[in-house]
């Protein structure tokens, strides 16, 4: 478990609810299994509840000052870059050093609410402002903490788990069956919104302020996407590259006990457990790769690779310090097999189903070592392994056209059917239209999108909810150069599913991605495409910053590594619990409004026959989020037989 903020607060000057206050302050006990601090103000009450086995003081999660009206702040979370947060708000000297509280509510005392554009790290903060009731509520820039709200009137109470505030039986447990639909649609929801029709959430990198007049609602960090970094040589932007990793791995660790690292085969999680490697010296590090089982069968992919073993040892083989642990992902995980007790918990579904034997594990062996937190490198895409192939639309709109085409027909030469024609038309040439002018193209031609068949929704619910409409809204399939980057931060910070902060807190384990770091991806968003794309060679920066701490296997690999390339093989483990959500799907209305019920039966009961012949959209994406949505509608629902 990790520690938990919550509270309640009223806008018109009444005392919260003594009775809800009760509910409250038990919820939080029951979810961090001990100690607890609470907090009465003039018109709320906040809590902040620590877990026994983690060291600490509770005031390092709850701050109050009566020197300004009475305010108090209840935080989750950990920032870094403390020292110079310290000397920027003249602390230093004063005592003992602060804890993260008081350095919080210290900001805000300072910047006010444009303070959490001064806190670098993971937080969730919720200030009251006693004498002005005001309620003030900001999450870190990639949302890696959570706020949940319920309003009542003039009263709100707000949690950091959904779990927390759905346990007030005055949070009514209706669905937002279009938020479903966007979910079940793989597009990035708003994100505000939550399943739940009567509970909202804090947007990433924001400052949600609220008092009895309405609210204000304004961004800490946003990305200039025009701005470019010009330095005087290449070998200038590896150096500056190399330094903002170094600083953002070092941000990352554990300030105690053991480190371990996600560690695949591709650029990302090698660049970060390498890092972390050579910045922990003789401490060491735990690096875990987890691989498909002996026998299991899965087709073999021209641009991906399924085992990444030998990636990965030979990036263990560089580092002593490095303890390597293969993962062979065997049995189903009982989040699989049997996801309602973790719906309990989570409180939503999963996505990707394919990949809970991938990655959970990992958090179960990382909270058996005793660490607090697994280092990953899920960002890198964004910014630091970047393919640069949308950068040919950006070159010719920079005024390099030329440069534009000597790219084109070297990447043309390299693709077994590719042609300079093909490749310009698709990055230069598509791109010039909008997403929406792109789409009627796309009908007109009777192009299909790439996801369609991925898609489990009836096609009454997909009419009715215009996906094609919100695909275009989102710009998934329909990029315009640093827009498809635009929509992939979207996407990452919206965390579809709300599914790491939920994770976190049923393992216990705190996921940290120096890659999201966000000097870094100001860094990355800033580079011109130039280096990112160089005479053909995708990722071009990331090879070149790896060069020093990865061995030739990683950084000369043109294909990708796969998650869970044995994903069949996996649903064929618990083939019957899939077919026996299937048939009990007809017991709950909602999951007949929005399912093709008809479509999962037949995928059902026309199960391939090996691998080769399954089709990754049919079975791991329809019939597997299918099933899993099914099943946690009817865990809302209480249809649980």
């Amino acid at each position: 478990m990790l520690p938990l903020l919550a509270g309640t607060v009223c806008l018109d000057g009444a005392d919260p609810d003594p009775a809800l206050v009760e509910r409250l302050g038990i919820a939080v006990r029951n979810q961090t299994t001990a100690r607890q601090r609470q907090v009465a103000v003039p018109g709320g009450w906040f809590s902040a509840g620590v877990p026994p086995a983690r060291p600490g003081r509770l005031t390092r999660h709850l701050a109050r000052d009566s020197e300004t009206d009475g305010w108090v702040l209840a935080f989750d979370g950990r920032l870094t870059e403390r020292t110079a947060l310290i000397d920027m708000l003249d602390l230093a000297g004063r005592g003992p050093a602060p804890d993260d509280a008081e350095l919080a509510l210290a900001a805000f005392a300072r910047w006010g609410d444009a303070a959490p554009g001064h806190l670098n790290g993971r937080f969730a903060i919720a200030l009251w402002q006693g004498a002005r009731r005001r309620l003030v509520l900001a999450v870190d820039h990639m949302r890696q903490a959570r706020i949940y709200l319920h309003r009542n009137g003039p009263r709100i109470t707000f949690g950091s788990t959904l779990r927390l505030v759905r346990a007030l039986p005055e949070v009514p447990a209706t669905l937002d069956e279009d938020m479903l639909g966007l979910f079940l649609a793989d597009v990035s929801m708003p994100t505000h919104r939550t399943f739940f029709a009567a509970i909202d959430q804090i947007p990433p990198a924001t400052v949600l302020a609220i008092d009895a007049r309405g609210q204000s609602e304004t961004e800490h960090w946003s990305v200039d996407w025009s701005r470019r970094i010009r330095l005087a040589r290449d070998e200038d932007y590896v150096e500056a590259g190399r330094e903002l990793v170094d600083r953002a791995v070092a941000r990352a660790l554990p300030a105690s006990g053991p480190v371990v690292s996600m560690l695949s085969g591709g650029l990302d999680s090698t660049m970060v457990t390498a890092t972390a490697a050579r910045l922990v010296g003789a401490r060491g590090l735990t690096a875990l790769t987890t691989v498909p089982p002996d026998g299991a069968e899965y087709p073999e992919h021209r641009k991906r690779f399924g085992d990444e073993r030998a990636h990965a040892e030979a990036v263990a083989r560089m580092y002593p310090g490095i303890r390597h642990e293969i993962m062979p992902a065997v049995t189903p995980h009982p989040m699989e097999t049997d996801p309602r007790r973790f719906f309990a918990v989570l409180n939503v579904p999963w996505r990707n189903v394919s990949n809970i034997g991938w990655f959970v594990p990992m958090h179960d062996r990382a909270a058996l070592l005793g660490s607090e937190a697994i280092l990953v490198g899920s960002a890198g895409n964004l910014g630091f392994s970047y393919n640069g192939t949308d950068g040919l639309y950006e070159m010719v709109k920079g005024g390099h056209p030329l440069r534009a085409l000597r790219e084109a027909r070297i990447m043309a030469r390299q693709s077994p059917n590719g042609s300079t024609l093909g490749t310009l038309r698709k990055l230069v040439l598509r791109p010039l239209f909008s997403p929406a002018a792109q789409h009627r193209i796309d009908r007109a031609r009777g192009r299909r999108h790439p996801w369609i068949n991925a898609i489990p929704l009836r096609k009454e619910i997909w009419q009715q909810m215009d996906i094609d409409r919100e695909w275009v809204r989102a710009g998934r399939g329909y990029g315009q150069g640093m827009a498809g980057r635009r929509s992939w931060l979207h996407l990452m910070q919206a965390s579809s599913g709300d599914l790491r902060p939920g994770l976190e807190h049923l393992t216990g384990i705190h996921v940290r991605d120096p890659l999201s770091d966000k000097d870094l991806l100001a860094f990355f968003f800033a580079l011109p495409p130039e280096q990112y794309l160089r005479n053909g060679v995708t990722r071009f920066i990331a090879r070149r910053m790896a060069a020093d701490r990865l061995p030739p296997e990683i950084t000369g690999e043109t294909r990708r590594g796969r998650q869970s390339p044995e994903w069949f093989h996996r649903l064929g483990l618990y083939r019957d619990q899939l077919a026996a959500e299937v048939d009990a799907m007809a017991a709950s209305p909602t999951v007949g409004r929005l399912l093709d019920v008809p479509r999962l039966q037949r995928l059902v009961r026309d199960w391939p026959e090996t691998a080769t012949d399954a089709d990754f959209s049919d079975y791991g994406a329809a019939l597997a989020r299918g099933a899993y949505a099914a099943s946690f509608i009817r865990w809302v629902e209480g249809r649980n037989d």
